[in-house]
């Protein structure tokens, strides 16, 4: 359980970090009105919430 929790919170900081440099990375190109940064923002979107399903289903308590 404790290396559940462990693991949990690793992958929480890691998602965050990734949201994070996402951000940093296309919130200037966005400010100008650029089509193409607000399509790579909602792909970085896609990408870290499929990270985080994938995540939350290695740490879900298996059936057995």
């Amino acid at each position: 359980m404790p290396s559940r929790i462990l693991f949990g919170s690793l992958l929480l900081l890691v998602g965050i970090l990734y949201f994070w440099l996402a951000y940093m990375s296309v919130w200037p190109s966005m400010q100008d009105g650029d089509i193409v940064s607000w399509l790579g923002a909602f792909l970085f979107l896609a990408a870290g919430v499929g990270a985080g399903f994938a995540g939350i289903n290695l740490v879900r308590p298996k059936r057995r």
